[in-house]
């Protein structure tokens, strides 16, 4: 296994450059290391990289990859947006619903029903009674 760290020791680099910014390339329990500068080691990289594109273990392309990541990013933001949408619509109703349902006019009454869908035909219900299947759908 090669180990390449940021040489401590600030040596100059052995390709004769004449950098000081270096870092050693050594071979674990081995003696024999390198001291490259910080460009030759970026060369270095890069020039590995044309020469084993196609037997390094990368998946896929990389752009393709990034590309997916944003639309699943995007997809994210909307379903926040959706789901924000209709925590402002439920906040609406439980503040409806936490109004003082005795001193509501029979229609507000009905429209309230209707959005907590409550079964049955509560139109037809007299006002005390539909008062009370409201009250009984708050509770649960």
């Amino acid at each position: 296994m090669i180990e390449i760290k940021r040489d401590p020791y600030k040596q100059s680099c052995d390709l004769q450059c004449g950098s000081f910014d270096t870092f050693v390339i050594s071979r674990r329990k081995s003696s024999f290391h390198i001291t490259v500068c910080k460009q030759d080691l970026k060369d270095i990289i890069t020039v590995g990289m044309e020469l084993f594109k196609d037997e390094l273990p990368l998946e896929g392309d990389l752009t393709a990859q990034l590309e997916a990541k944003d639309t699943v990013i995007e997809q994210l933001q909307q379903n926040i947006t959706e789901l924000n949408s209709k925590i402002t619509e439920l906040e609406g109703i439980r503040q409806e619903n936490n109004t003082d349902i005795e001193a509501m006019s029979r229609g507000d009454l009905l429209s309230l029903a209707k959005k907590m869908n409550i079964e049955g035909k509560f139109v037809t219900l007299k006002t005390p009674d539909l008062m009370a299947k409201i009250k009984e759908a708050q509770k649960g």
